[in-house]
């Protein structure tokens, strides 16, 4: 099983019937954001922990996955982090240092993309040629939402979107950047990050848990602390008149970012199966 859904509860109960030992990945659970927490936490705490005691094996996709469930999958709990497609925009990024400054996924709330517009605000205080690009799916805010709130801010004439991008026109817009930006308010893994620090653009994260980790890690990018949005984008500034420190961080992301690849992490699930249903361990050789 895959994610926490009405199947991951559906097979726990039907269980017996099947007679076939079960494996579920976590995905996040059901947290991708704060709305209706006391009732998740209240259906995590009882339907959850007692679908989850079906289970053979629970895959943490993510350290956070992995605390958060600690708790009602003891001593079944293993954590395999999501991976990426190393290919799909490996080495992307501007090989100039450009102060543009890209942000892609969901157009969401908790995604906290209007903070990028006062991020993008202190840095055009430090100079006016910085950019910022919002590509991605509008959800529960659309592009006309985004532009009000960039428009508030100041920045409007300073923000490119780009709503609902092939990977094709993605990989373009990520050619003309040499930073990435994500100030959400959570995340389970932080996948967007990932794949953007393999292209090779220097990350600008919040500083919640799973990106800290992913910053302690990998050693690449830069954190919001306490809300200082003035002196991150002077850090930033800083930075970027540093050719070879823009280099360096650069091909530190890209080296950062393969630690997660897709081909280790199927090699990982295969033998967790292989594990449950007691045959032969592969090698990561047959994996490919």
């Amino acid at each position: 099983m895959h994610a926490i859904d009405f199947f991951f509860d559906f097979f726990a109960l039907t269980k017996f019937l099947a007679r076939k030992p079960l494996v579920v990945s976590t995905h996040g659970g059901f947290f991708h954001s704060g709305a209706y927490a006391k009732l998740k936490k209240l259906w995590f705490a009882t339907l959850t922990r007692a679908s989850i005691a079906a289970y053979d094996k629970v895959v943490a996709c993510s350290q956070n996955d992995a605390d958060i469930f600690a708790s009602v999958a003891k001593g079944r709990l293993i954590t395999i982090e999501n991976g990426i497609n190393q290919s799909k925009f490996s080495d992307a990024a501007s090989r100039t240092p450009v102060r543009t400054l890209i942000s892609f996924g969901r157009f969401s709330p908790h995604k906290r993309l209007d903070r990028l517009f006062d991020l993008l605000a202190e840095l055009k205080k430090q100079n006016s040629e910085w950019k910022l690009i919002i590509a991605g799916r509008p959800a529960e805010q659309s592009v006309s939402d985004l532009e009000k709130i960039a428009k508030r801010a100041g920045v409007q004439d300073a923000v490119e979107f780009i709503a609902e991008p092939s990977d094709e026109e993605l990989r373009v817009a990520l050619a003309s950047a040499s930073w990435f930006a994500s100030f959400s308010d959570h995340e389970g893994f932080g996948l967007a990050a990932v794949e953007a620090m393999s292209a090779g653009l220097v990350p600008v994260l919040s500083g919640i848990a799973p990106f800290r980790r992913l910053v302690d890690k990998t050693g690449a990018g830069l954190l919001l602390e306490e809300n200082d949005m003035a002196g991150l984008a002077a850090k930033m500034e800083a930075q970027q008149t540093d050719f070879k420190t823009m280099a360096d961080a650069r091909a530190f992301a890209i080296a950062g970012a393969r630690s997660y690849d897709w081909k280790d992490v199927a090699r990982r699930y295969v033998d967790v199966y292989a594990e449950i249903l007691h045959v032969p361990m592969i090698s990561s050789e047959r994996v490919s």
